[in-house]
């Protein structure tokens, strides 16, 4: 008897497991085969961004950026495409960032046939200096930086220098 299963494996690829019995039970083997999703082909992640500078959400300036990542082979041609890219955060402010509409990431987006993977960064509510790779297997991209700015002040409070003012007063703040 032939027994399989067929299992995705955290790289990408599918690991297959092979366990065949003979007759009367005697002899039972198992074995495991990595099966590649795609050819070995793709060697090199671009990734860019088309905000490098952002703010917080709710701000009222820029709060999304394309990510876009190009594949490329050991000899620098475009891949094709079905590549699935993972895009991650590896630093930064928390507070609801999203990828794609994930709080947090990561998020995996095919690449077309143009070798692309794009995905929608959202910012959250933090500041701070944010840090974007995408990866295939073991193999990740260079890293974007983005710097999210924490937005015009929403409230101003003054106190006087005299505790008590009267009409016509006037102080210093």
């Amino acid at each position: 008897a032939l027994y399989y299963s067929l299992t995705p494996d955290p790289d990408g690829d599918g690991i297959a497991t092979i366990t065949c019995t003979a007759e009367g039970g005697e002899l039972t083997c198992t074995t495991n085969v990595r099966i590649p999703v795609r050819p070995t082909g793709l060697a090199t992640l671009h990734l860019t961004v088309d905000e490098p500078v952002m703010m917080v959400a709710g701000a009222g300036g820029v709060e999304t950026a394309n990510l876009t990542i190009v594949a490329y082979t050991q000899d620098g041609q475009i891949v094709g495409d079905g590549y699935p890219v993972r895009f991650e955060v590896t630093s930064g402010p928390d507070g609801g960032l999203t990828l794609d509409g994930i709080v947090g990431g990561p998020t995996t987006r095919a690449t077309d046939a143009h070798g692309r993977a794009n995905v929608i960064l959202g910012t959250g509510t933090n500041a701070g200096d944010l840090r974007i790779q995408a990866r295939y297997g073991q193999i990740w991209s260079n890293e974007v930086r983005i710097r999210i700015e924490p937005g015009p002040a929403t409230e101003i409070a003054c106190w006087p220098g005299r505790s008590r003012l009267f009409e016509d007063d006037t102080t210093t703040v």
